[in-house]
């Protein structure tokens, strides 16, 4: 979609070579979403102990979040859950992938808290992870507006 309003595409305007092979890529792809399946469960029923985990991350076109839920049992296995997960396509006005990777951090903040309160899960650990240094450093930076840094004071981001 993006390279369409790039190219300011209407409608009805024939597709080039390039934007029909993605076209077409999308389609042949499309039939595998079909086997998709998310169980219901999230936390497994013999969970000893409960964490949340939320990854972020940004690419050139889109960025995005998801969140697990880790069930670790009394044996020491552990399995984790697809709790919810959330992405969005990028302008495309220009913008620098730290910024891109800040916006998914943000992004993941935000699922993270509507897990929480929607699970009522407020004493349970929370792990958040991203491959940028460059975010891990300005989330941790001293300058953060203070609303920022006690709304995250309990998140612990790590690098992926």
């Amino acid at each position: 979609m993006q390279k369409l309003w790039k190219n300011k595409m209407d409608w009805d305007d024939r597709l080039d070579e390039e934007l029909l092979d993605d076209w077409r890529y999308f389609l042949n792809a499309l039939p595998l979403a079909e086997d998709f399946r998310v169980p219901r469960r999230v936390i497994s029923e013999e969970a000893a102990r409960i964490e949340i985990h939320g990854f972020a991350d940004a690419s050139n076109t889109a960025y995005g979040a998801c969140v697990y839920l880790r069930s670790v049992h009394s044996d020491g296995t552990a399995s984790s859950s697809l709790v919810t997960s959330k992405s969005k396509v990028c302008s495309i006005t220009p913008m620098s992938i730290p910024r891109k990777e800040l916006m998914a951090a943000l992004l993941l903040h935000r699922l993270v808290k509507k897990v929480v309160d929607a699970m009522e899960l407020e004493h349970v650990p929370v792990t958040l992870w991203s491959d940028s240094q460059v975010v891990i450093a300005w989330l941790k930076a001293v300058g953060l507006p203070a609303s920022i840094r006690e709304e995250s004071c309990s998140r612990d981001y790590k690098r992926k």
